[in-house]
């Protein structure tokens, strides 16, 4: 049985410690101030603190038309319960690279507002971490920002992968640098980063443009796809919090696929039904509508009394209709008299006459004598229609006993009865099959009430029948591309033997005096059977039974998917207010992380991250490439996937030689390492003074003319 998820209503990604030191106890101090810029996630704090004291989605939101006691705008996910189309949202990134400074000084201010400091200038040093191979104006740009903006007094900046690495290595007690490979996997792209020797090799570095944004974007696709109805509530936290919770790498993603395609105890393990928060308003309106919802009586005596209503409306526009046609055709008469009266009167007498029936002159009345035609015609036609349709008396009478007006009446009547015969006889079916439909989904209700165990074992089996239908259609299907095949040798056996039979019965009914070749095939209906036999084995591909299996295979995971939704929300079936806020999370589980190792299933032109990697590796010797796959490390947000070591570990296996060792290190929180990493290189480095840029060497050259020091984590500068 499927297990029930719920997801927050009210979801908040940021996070600000409660034991942020007072800035009055280390005001005066260089201590240094370590900010971990993601792409997704921005954590910063002093370098002394366990931790780092603030995360925060690295995103503002805007407030368009800002109304008392709003702010202009807000940092991180921490926004309001206010209208979303009124908060415009941006991000300083594009990929994995900050390129917008206005976004970037708001989240500046915001650290340095929550760190409590509260002079005009920033006097502390600041450690900065980047993306590797990071763009030289973007990393101008921020140095610009801080010096100009906050007259830091010393910046350093450095690779979020490599302090990640180093934090690792201590924490596996091994020296930092140590050799090995760097698996950095992020919100917006992947790095495979190779320490040799000691030393960063940044001329080896490949990088995937895949990341958790991906693998968040294709869970929204798969989700709107399958449920569009609940798409206001498919929203980018929710899907982060769903990705975060419930996916996971599957250890053999095809057999796990085959295992989801049929019903088995493991897809009732995976499963998850994820419960979406209820809105207020759609709980009380669902609510109004079941307390007012008519029973199945009630509506049957609504149905028969709107019956009844349309019958007298039809009578009485019947009634209508002809004493309409009474009034026109005295009126018609009338008229008729009154033109008839012309050579009675005098011009002048005449013309009075005509203005006291309101009529200008004669051709007036001549208009409305044509018009009162058409109209008489037309609802004689309608009234004769409405007739016919009852009555059918000249279909009785012999032909010979009518006139040329009757038979054409008699023809009309026989084609209106037909007409209105094939109308009751198709309203016969549709109420036929209608009521047998009814007693099916009754046996079935009572079937699912009584014995739900045989209900679901029945529709089970009936779906599994399906899938072997479809996959015997489909071997079937490619055994008759094949030219050596049984089902090609049999056809061709059965066109050899009739080529040989129509031959011979040629030769014993030839006329000597025929000399001219006929093609008499398909006179005989036994020259059809070879087609019959041969199409015997089609029957299966019928278009019809085909589409009509489909629409059964569909309805039957319907009705799955509805049972385990009532089960899950013990046993209430008629709790639909909760059915329709859930999802059924199946292989999306496995099938978006997968995009990592395989991005084509999501439409991506890449190579996967194990082709990376041994793409990466056989740029060394073998002695080279025992040591560095003997310490590779995983860092970044989706190092904690489920599953996503021990995927690596076996994939890669796979690929090396007999008896390698390949060991895989992560951390329990690797999205904390880079920051980590970069605290005790602040602290317990003194390359990190040595390499600062200083404010004075700023002001000194400027920042077209400014030249950053090499260290242990730093990115290569030209």
């Amino acid at each position: 049985m499927p297990q029930v998820e719920n997801i927050n209503n009210n979801i908040n990604e940021n996070y600000i410690s409660k034991n942020i030191i007072d800035y009055s106890k280390i005001k005066g101090s260089e201590t240094t101030i370590v900010i971990d810029n993601g792409s997704y996630q921005c954590r910063a704090a002093w370098a002394t603190q366990p931790q780092p004291d603030l995360i925060f989605r690295s995103i503002i939101a805007k407030v368009r038309a800002k109304k008392a006691n709003e702010k202009n705008f807000y940092v991180g996910s921490d926004f309001p319960q206010i209208d979303s189309s009124r908060l415009t949202i941006r991000s300083p990134f594009d990929n994995n690279i900050c390129c917008h400074p206005e976004i970037q000084e708001l989240i500046f201010d915001h650290i340095f507002s929550n760190l409590g400091i509260d002079t005009p200038a920033i006097n502390h040093p600041i450690l900065l971490t980047e993306p590797v191979c990071n763009l030289s104006v973007t990393r101008k740009m921020i140095t610009e920002l801080l010096f100009e903006t906050y007259a830091v007094p010393k910046l350093n900046f450095g690779i979020d992968g490599i302090f990640a690495y180093n934090h690792l290595m201590k924490i596996n007690n091994l020296n930092e640098m140590e050799d090995g490979i760097i698996i950095n996997s992020g919100n917006n792209t992947t790095h495979l980063l190779v320490i040799h020797n000691h030393q960063f090799q940044a001329n080896k570095t490949l990088r995937l443009s895949i990341g958790g944004h991906h693998i968040t974007e294709y869970l929204r696709e798969l989700i709107q796809i399958k449920y569009p109805n609940l798409k206001n509530l498919i929203t980018t936290p929710r899907l982060q919090e769903i990705k975060q919770k419930f996916l996971y790498v599957g250890d053999n993603y095809l057999d796990q696929l085959k295992q989801f395609h049929y019903l088995s105890p493991f897809v009732d393990k995976k499963q998850l039904i994820i419960q979406f928060p209820i809105p207020a308003s759609q709980q009380s309106k669902e609510n109004n509508q079941n307390s007012n919802e008519l029973n199945e009586l009630e509506k049957e005596r609504k149905l028969q009394l709107r019956k009844q209503q349309g019958q007298r409306l039809s009578e009485m526009a019947q009634q209508r209709r002809q004493k309409q046609l009474e009034d026109q055709q005295s009126k018609l008469e009338e008229l008729e008299d009154l033109r008839l009266q012309k050579k009675n009167y005098s011009a002048a007498q005449f013309k009075k006459l005509l203005e006291e029936y309101n009529h200008k002159n004669i051709g007036a009345l001549d208009r409305e004598i044509e018009a009162l035609y058409a109209n008489i015609n037309w609802n004689k036609t309608i009234i004769t229609q409405e007739d016919n349709v009852k009555y059918f008396g000249l279909l009785d009478i012999a032909d010979e006993n009518l006139n040329e007006e009757q038979l054409r009446q008699k023809r009309k009547q026989r084609t209106l009865k037909q007409i209105r015969h094939q109308k009751e006889r198709a309203q016969l079916r549709k109420q036929t099959v209608k009521q047998e439909n009814q007693e099916k989904i009754l046996r079935e209700q009572e079937l699912r009430e009584h014995n739900p165990t045989q209900w679901l074992a029945d529709l089970q089996r009936r779906r599994t029948e399906l899938l072997t239908n479809f996959e015997r259609r489909r071997k079937t299907k490619e055994s008759q591309k094949d030219r050596r095949g049984l089902q090609a040798k049999k056809r061709m056996r059965l066109l050899a033997e009739h080529g040989s039979n129509s031959i011979s019965s040629k030769k014993k009914g030839s006329n000597a005096n025929d000399n001219k070749d006929e093609d008499l095939f398909g006179l005989n209906d036994d020259d059809w059977n070879i087609y019959l036999e041969m199409a015997g084995e089609q029957d299966h591909f019928s278009r019809e039974l085909i589409e009509s299996e489909e629409l059964e295979l569909e309805e039957i995971d319907k009705k799955l998917a509805d049972y385990w939704r009532c089960v899950a929300t013990d046993g209430k079936s008629n709790n639909f207010i909760y059915n329709d806020y859930q999802i059924l999370l199946g292989v999306e589980r496995i099938r978006c992380p997968e995009i990592l190792f395989q991005p084509n299933i999501a439409g991506y032109d890449q190579m996967g991250l194990i082709e990376t990697l041994q793409t990466l590796i056989k740029q060394f010797d073998m002695k080279t490439q025992i040591n560095l796959v003997n310490n590779i490390a995983l860092v970044g947000g989706n190092a904690k996937l489920e599953g996503f070591e021990q995927r690596i570990r076996n994939d890669f296996q796979c690929l090396r030689p007999i008896n390698t060792n390949v060991q895989i290190k992560t951390l329990q929180n690797p999205q904390l390492a880079s920051w980590f990493g970069a605290a005790n290189f602040a602290l317990n480095n003194n390359n990190f003074l040595k390499t600062a840029i200083l404010k004075q060497y700023y002001n000194e050259n400027g920042i077209d003319r400014i030249k950053y020091k090499l260290h242990q984590a730093s990115n290569i500068y030209y």
